[in-house]
């Protein structure tokens, strides 16, 4: 039906007292983060665009679980998502790669999808909500501190960090932006080449639009 929002951002920080300073120097090092996650292709594609996945141990780390591990020096490295990922440069973990700043491909996006089932049983709603999204993208931006503000206190996290992790052109009008589908069919590859998906498909196919 649509994209809640593209770019989703990844922040992958190192350890505050002997961390790396390069992405070369992961070489032989153990990074983490949550597996079948946006993050997990993210870290997957960025050590092998720079040659180090054969030399890089991946492992499934929780996001909350994070901060312990690397103080310990049991990881070199995690990706974090959105809000958990300012929250961490904020307090001092240093900021070794931000996907959106130099490799926005490999960012996540967000899709909002409906069963056939319950889209026959309500023929009105893709029309309906079409046009109440549209209306709420549009509301949002013409109040963007309100908007923040209540994000801030549904997510209780600080505002700064809600800034950063939710900037507001990732969120388009559109339901089918072409950032976005790009996206999302790099997504696609990504998952047919780890066997996630055993049979391709055509993202076309799958987007279901306003008449």
């Amino acid at each position: 039906m649509g994209f809640a929002n593209i770019f989703q951002d990844i922040w992958l920080v190192t350890n505050k007292k002997n961390g790396v300073s390069s992405l070369e120097e992961l070489k032989g090092k153990t990074v983490a983060t949550s597996n079948g996650s946006y993050m997990f292709r993210y870290l997957t594609g960025l050590l092998e665009e720079n040659n180090l996945l054969e030399d890089v141990k991946i492992v499934h780390l929780l996001p909350p679980e994070a901060a312990a591990a690397l103080e310990r020096g049991d990881i070199q490295a995690y990706a974090f998502p959105t809000y958990m990922g300012p929250k961490h440069v904020k307090v001092g973990f240093p900021l070794l790669h931000q996907a959106s700043k130099t490799t926005p491909h490999l960012t996540g996006t967000s899709v909002t999808i409906a069963s056939e089932k319950f889209l026959e049983q309500n023929p009105e709603f893709l029309s309906v909500w079409t046009d109440t999204r549209e209306r709420a993208v549009k509301d949002l931006k013409e109040h963007q501190e309100e908007f923040y503000q209540y994000v801030a206190e549904v997510t209780k996290q600080d505002l700064d960090v809600v800034k950063e992790s939710l900037p507001l052109n990732n969120i388009r009008e559109e339901n089918f932006p072409k950032e976005g589908l790009e996206l999302l069919e790099g997504t696609k590859k990504f998952l047919v080449k780890q066997g996630l998906i055993k049979n391709d498909f055509a993202i076309k196919d799958w987007m279901l639009k306003d008449q």
